[in-house]
């Protein structure tokens, strides 16, 4: 068997189903979601790990968000992304063991589902919840950077609110490895999207391609 050598670089993605990869070969925003059409492999996550000849890991749930999931009927669920993050599988508790593979960059786009459809969580819950999840991720990875993505597919509060808590958050504990990019990729829905208005190849393309320079300078890659 052939030796596959670990590459120097690691990225651990986070999110929900644009990082998933939800409809990327969907020939129209207008097909619904179907396993068939969900192809993580075209994703921007792992164009981008491609790009820098990194390994990569995906933690993605489509419609997760940090303090509510889409189409709940409460402001607060049960099991948003903190409940799942540390599991092997999604239905065991088998927890992962973190120490044995640490990512040099951890890049993170959640809380568009928390605000896509009322009722809306309060702002110092999603507050709250976002920065303790930030917390738990410098704890378990002391060394790598983050980045806190949001993009504004629609107009709500959310990029703002992240935006500020990632700011003051790296403020107070001097942490330069923490930074907030909100990505307007001008993406063209008959082109750039596929099922259920979520990117398809070429859509990812363009946000791999906004984010790239972005992350090379930032690590320095």
């Amino acid at each position: 068997y052939p030796v596959v050598k670990e590459k120097k670089r690691k990225i651990e993605f986070i999110g929900d189903s644009f990082v998933a990869g939800l409809g990327s070969e969907g020939k129209s925003p207008d097909c619904l979601f179907s396993r068939e059409t969900e192809n993580n492999y075209i994703a921007f996550g792992p164009v981008l790990a491609r790009r820098f000849n990194a390994d990569y890991s995906i933690i993605a749930f489509s419609g997760i968000g940090i303090v509510r999931n889409h189409g709940d009927s409460t402001r607060i669920s049960k099991r948003p992304m903190p409940y799942y993050y540390e599991r092997v599988c999604l239905n065991e508790e088998l927890k992962w063991n973190f120490q044995k593979w640490q990512p040099d960059l951890v890049v993170i786009r959640l809380g568009n589902n928390d605000y896509w459809e009322k009722p809306y969580p309060t702002l110092s819950a999603f507050q709250t919840a976002y920065i303790k999840f930030l917390k738990r991720i410098r704890k378990l990875y002391p060394k790598a950077s983050i980045l806190v993505l949001c993009e504004p597919v629609r107009k709500d509060p959310h990029c703002d609110y992240i935006k500020s808590l990632v700011n003051e958050l790296a403020s107070r504990m001097q942490d330069k490895k923490i930074w907030f990019e909100e990505l307007d990729v001008n993406l063209d829905r008959l082109k750039d999207f596929g099922c259920q208005e979520h990117p398809n190849e070429s859509g990812h393309k363009k946000i791999a391609d906004a984010l790239e320079p972005i992350i090379r300078k930032a690590m320095n890659w």
